[in-house]
């Protein structure tokens, strides 16, 4: 009910206290006179008729800078800073791009009226990660409205530099060259991020950086195949830290050793599967003995450590020299291992190759158990009991010298009472493919070049490995072919 006051002349400027205005709920609203003022309790603010309906007298808010940041899928919060912010008031989300909505704050917390506070609410609600700032709207009760000129940018999670799953595999004869393997993040804002393995393990031997998330150093020998699974976190080192955590599960493979190996005459192609380093043993065919004596051992070439590129590799295995023939040479990758020599008229054996090596005389000498070059020559010039190579500079000569006769009255180029082949190279790694690991013994050869009982010299085999075809052993007859062994 309307109650009108009809004298215009009332004067209340002496009174400091105020004026009681009418007092209502929003439901509590009279019908829209026009002029009619009345104070809206649920509102706190003091309301105005134009005749068709109520409107607040209140000042608008005002919005001067906002903070913070957002993640597309979690919640953050942000402190907006203004004026005449109401208790009730609701805050919007707008892309900075088109200013279109993208979620409305499930709590906003009055401060004061000249601050809120407002959580993003997208870790419920999550807003496309192509959103890189958004702006801010604040709606009064009274339904004035504000938006910010300023923005908040978006810190996304840490993003892995590779994808889930394998890192690779480590072969046997990689282990020892090391490698590092990325299992790290980055941040879009450039801050710092710490990673920590949180289930599995690495591979044991290895170790983790947990600054970049890299793994290196060198694995353990396994003796089968073995994949280590582990899960890496990266954790952004921010205020924000404990929203911004990412996780990714990956795998290392360690293999066990394994040998390729190559020991038929003729040509061949190995399937390298990565590029890297491999353990070599490349050894030329023997040669083949006659007239007493033996023939010369292949010559050969050990690398323990042999760059070679992924894919198809040539090579072609020596066959070994029929009675009084040379051995054939053994190529693979850029090494060329030379067939061992056929015996001479002396007893002994010659070198294989276009260019004999050396004068090495003696009936005794140690083997070398190595290599440093990429060609090796077979058995020495010389019969008797032979090493098993000798070194020319930088070259260490594989292959044992052929067995000769006992003397033929001549020249002394036998050993009295012994005319076994020279015992070959020592390669223990590859002992498996050779008795006790040695390759390219010399061929037997009689004690005397005229020996009524034993003409044709031994069976050519010294009892160190070179009585099987791949082992370029020579033989007192038709030797053995040369191999190529490939550990990796």
């Amino acid at each position: 009910m309307v109650t009108k006051v009809k004298n215009p002349s009332i004067d209340l400027s002496g009174d400091t206290s105020g004026i009681v205005m009418p007092s209502g709920t929003t439901a509590q609203k009279p019908s829209a006179t026009e002029g009619l003022l009345r104070y809206n309790s649920e509102l706190k603010r003091l309301e105005q008729s134009d005749g068709s309906d109520f409107e607040t007298i209140a000042l608008p808010p005002t919005v001067s800078s906002i903070s913070g940041n957002f993640n597309e899928d979690n919640d953050t919060t942000i402190t907006i800073n203004g004026t005449n912010f109401m208790t009730g008031a609701t805050v919007t989300f707008l892309n900075n791009a088109d200013d279109s909505s993208i979620g409305t704050s499930p709590t906003v917390s009055r401060v004061s009226s000249s601050q809120l506070t407002a959580v993003t609410g997208f870790a419920s609600s999550p807003i496309a990660t192509s959103i890189s700032a958004i702006k801010i709207k604040v709606t009064n009760p009274t339904g004035q409205v504000a938006e910010s000129t300023t923005t908040v940018s978006a810190v996304g999670d840490p993003s892995f530099r590779n994808d889930a799953g394998s890192l690779g595999t480590i072969y046997d004869s990689g282990r020892a060259a090391g490698g590092v393997y990325d299992a790290g993040a980055d941040s879009n804002d450039s801050v710092a991020i710490y990673h920590n393995i949180t289930s599995g393990s690495i591979p044991a031997g290895m170790s983790f950086n947990n600054d970049n998330g890299n793994i290196s150093g060198t694995p353990d020998a396994v003796g089968s195949d073995t994949t280590s699974n582990f899960t890496v976190t990266a954790i952004v080192q921010s205020a924000d830290s404990a929203i911004r955590t990412e996780a990714r599960a990956f795998s290392l493979t360690i293999k066990a050793p394994n040998v390729s190996s190559y020991t038929s005459a003729g040509a061949f192609t190995f399937t390298a599967p990565f590029s890297g380093n491999y353990e070599v043993l490349v050894v030329g065919g023997g040669g083949g003995g006659a007239s007493s004596a033996g023939g010369g051992g292949g010559g050969l070439v050990y690398k323990a450590s042999h760059p070679m590129s992924a894919g198809g590799i040539p090579g072609s295995v020596g066959s070994g020299g029929g009675g009084g023939q040379s051995g054939g040479d053994t190529t693979f990758s850029n090494i060329t291992a030379r067939g061992g020599g056929q015996t001479n008229a002396n007893g002994g054996a010659n070198t294989g190759g276009a260019h004999p090596q050396g004068t090495q005389s003696g009936c005794q000498s140690n083997p070398y158990t190595t290599t440093q070059g990429n060609v090796a020559d077979g058995g020495t010039s010389h019969g008797g009991n032979r090493g098993g190579g000798y070194r020319d500079g930088h070259y260490y000569w594989g292959g044992g010298g052929g067995g000769g006769s006992g003397g033929n009255g001549s020249e002394p180029h036998g050993c009295p009472g012994n005319c076994n082949g020279g015992v070959g190279v020592e390669i223990s790694e590859f002992s498996t493919f050779g008795e006790s690991g040695f390759f390219g013994g010399g061929g037997n050869g009689s004690q005397q070049k005229y020996d009524p009982v034993n003409p044709s010299g031994g069976a050519g085999t010294d009892g160190n490995g070179n009585g099987a075809n791949g082992t370029g052993g020579g033989s007192s007859g038709s030797a053995y072919t040369g191999g190529v062994y490939i550990r990796y």
